[in-house]
């Protein structure tokens, strides 16, 4: 910890020490628990001082490693997890909506997201039943355009919403899947204010506002969504004929301009919307045919194939 002290005080200067001395922090809380245990309440406090001294994306690194370390997060250790995150996130937030934009701080962003993905997996109340959780779904909606289509930072911001929105589907804990069903509501209630902006931006980047190696993360943030409204069932979900995503989904692919100019027919995109949901049908088994799909619109939206390339989906 005094190492780490002494680094904090360096910290601009020092980056590049900064980051060893976390992984080393890391490494140790991975490999010798028991050793560093006794100490690690002093580390956190340093670890924060640092971050709200510097924003060093290692920082944030280290939290999420601390998080997986101590997995399962004990009763005793959650409301502690909880302060922390909605400590951090506030400090992010302020930090990029005041001080940088998403652009100009992408590894930041990259390592927040991570780590928000890191509270889905092992601690998804402290990040959830928090005073943040709003605040971080908002930013998160903000930095998928806001990064510009910067790789590292787009994806993970891409992975925390596909996780959020597609909790259903993931392999958790038991531990975690009861937390989450539990606070499903508030999921929910994000999904309803945020979803339609979600699914428009993440079909504008597959149509050419993003790096054509972000549309596997894009198809799978869009799928996750489609299963997400398509039923709780992850073996068998039930399908509904009409729901608000179909018009998200449609609404985004009507505004989807080919390299010719011209947009993407009515009649196909509701065949697309039909397509998408109809792999829902089948869950997860489905994801990489959904995400195979989405890429063709990608790609005739670039002109690197035609609409003949969406007869395999069986439209």
């Amino acid at each position: 910890a005094a190492v780490l002290e002494k680094a904090t005080i360096h910290a601009s200067q020092e980056a590049v020490i900064l980051d060893e001395v976390l992984a080393l922090h890391s490494r140790l809380l991975t490999n010798a628990r028991d050793l560093v245990l006794p100490r690690f309440s002093d580390t956190v406090k340093f670890v924060i001082s640092v971050f709200e001294q510097t924003k060093h994306p290692g920082t944030l690194d280290y939290l999420a490693g601390a998080l997986e370390a101590f997995d399962p997060i004990t009763d005793d250790n959650l409301r502690s997890f909880t302060d922390l995150f909605d400590h951090v996130s506030n400090i992010t937030c302020v930090h990029l909506s005041r001080e940088r934009r998403p652009n100009e701080a992408t590894r930041l962003v990259c390592s927040f997201f991570e780590l928000c993905q890191r509270y889905i997996l092992f601690c998804p109340a402290g990040l959830i039943q928090g005073t943040s959780f709003g605040a971080t779904v908002s930013l998160a909606v903000e930095c998928l355009t806001a990064c510009d289509g910067e790789k590292e930072s787009t994806r993970a911001t891409i992975g925390f919403l596909s996780y959020v929105f597609g909790w259903k589907f993931l392999r958790l804990s038991n531990h975690a899947t009861q937390s989450l069903t539990a606070l499903s509501g508030s999921i929910d209630s994000q999904l309803g204010m945020h979803g339609e902006r979600v699914t428009t931006s993440c079909i504008a980047g597959l149509a050419g506002a993003s790096p054509q190696m972000l549309w596997p993360a894009l198809s799978e943030c869009v799928f996750a969504i489609v299963l997400h409204v398509a039923g709780a069932n992850a073996g068998a979900p039930v399908v509904e004929e009409s729901t608000v995503v179909h018009v998200w989904l449609y609404n985004a692919l009507i505004q989807c301009q080919t390299k010719d100019g011209q947009r993407i027919p009515a009649e196909t995109s509701e065949q697309i919307v039909k397509a998408l949901f109809e792999l829902a049908r089948h869950g997860t088994k489905s994801k990489s045919k959904a995400k195979m799909l989405l890429s063709d619109v990608g790609k005739i939206c670039k002109g690197e194939t035609g609409y003949d390339a969406l007869l395999t989906y069986s439209l």
